[in-house]
């Protein structure tokens, strides 16, 4: 039986509760605060932005004249709570991809810095005390005593212990925002391609500057809206993946790799991919569209050209 989400991120934080007590015992900057303020300004920003596109949607959705209050309430919370619902999810999963980040950056620059220290150096000294307490509650004392007669290799092992327990932390947690991620990247595709051509199709229809004006600001802001959750999201995680690779990789040759439920990389690769994608599929549609405005005459000319040629032939 597979194990629920509740499970899931219980084991991400049991894992994340382990990495933390390594790093006081490495003691290198915890960064509570930052990380803390972080979560506000984004929680902040996220509802101020949805405020935004409430209030603009609001002429557009909603007939004041014909619909009592409590209807329009009804209507508004309908069609923007699912989107509220997945930029929720998004800014939670981007502070699991933010807080792996900062802490592959501090073992990546704790271990770049072990390089030009000695044996006696204070920093060489906790780390090789984190690795003692480390093995007391994971490893036996015969593997106590075999790694202790190396000071060199005790400490690169207890790095690279912290660092795959914060990999495996880190992974638990996309596993457990995979559906999530998928939801959301897919919808944002679908809704940018369905907007960028409607945009066109409004573009060619004959109506006033103002309406123009009103329908082209609409579809503006839900692109960007989008638009920005798919780069926010793959810029994110290509930084947060970019970091393990630059030093680490080496040490221990296990990447790690953020995807929505195995279905693509979150990366920038997939920025492009989505462009271009977005690109053929508005091609298609304004191909498609452009031949079926056009059937309608061609089949028109082809009935007046026949009854012409019928009246022709009875004279």
């Amino acid at each position: 039986m597979a194990p629920s989400l509740s499970q899931i991120m219980q084991t991400a934080y049991v894992r994340i509760t382990m990495c933390e007590k390594a790093f006081e015992q490495m003691e290198l900057s915890k960064k509570y605060r930052n990380m803390y303020l972080y979560q506000v300004y984004a929680f902040s920003l996220v509802v101020v932005i949805f405020v935004i596109f409430v209030v603009l949607n609001y002429d557009m959705m909603i007939q004041r004249d014909k619909m009592p209050f409590h209807v329009q309430f009804i209507v508004m919370f309908i069609a923007h709570y699912p989107i509220a619902l997945l930029y929720v999810a998004d800014i939670s999963f981007l502070h699991w991809v933010r807080y792996s980040k900062i802490r592959f950056k501090q073992l990546n620059g704790l271990l770049q810095r072990m390089l030009t220290t000695t044996p006696d150096s204070p920093q060489h000294k906790r780390v090789l005390k984190m690795k003692d307490e480390w093995n007391k509650s994971f490893v036996s004392s015969a593997q106590q005593k075999e790694n202790r007669t190396k000071e060199n290799v005790d400490t690169m092992r207890a790095v690279k212990q912290v660092h795959l327990e914060l990999i495996k932390c880190i992974r638990t947690a996309n596993e457990a925002y995979g559906v999530q991620i998928l939801l959301s990247m897919t919808v944002s595709f679908v809704f940018i391609t369905a907007l960028l051509y409607n945009g066109y199709k409004i573009y060619w229809v004959q109506i006033t500057k103002y309406e123009m004006r009103r329908e082209m600001a609409s579809i503006a802001c839900w692109t960007l809206f989008y638009a920005s959750k798919v780069f926010i999201i793959n810029h994110m995680c290509a930084l947060a993946s970019l970091e393990i690779r630059d030093f680490t990789l080496q040490l221990i040759q296990n990447p790690l790799i953020f995807t929505a439920c195995g279905f693509f990389t979150l990366d920038h690769t997939f920025i492009h991919g989505v462009i271009g994608s977005i690109t053929t599929y508005l091609v298609i549609l304004i191909q498609v569209g452009d031949i079926a405005s056009e059937t309608p005459e061609n089949d028109t000319m082809s009935y007046n050209a026949t009854n012409f040629t019928s009246a022709n032939d009875i004279l």
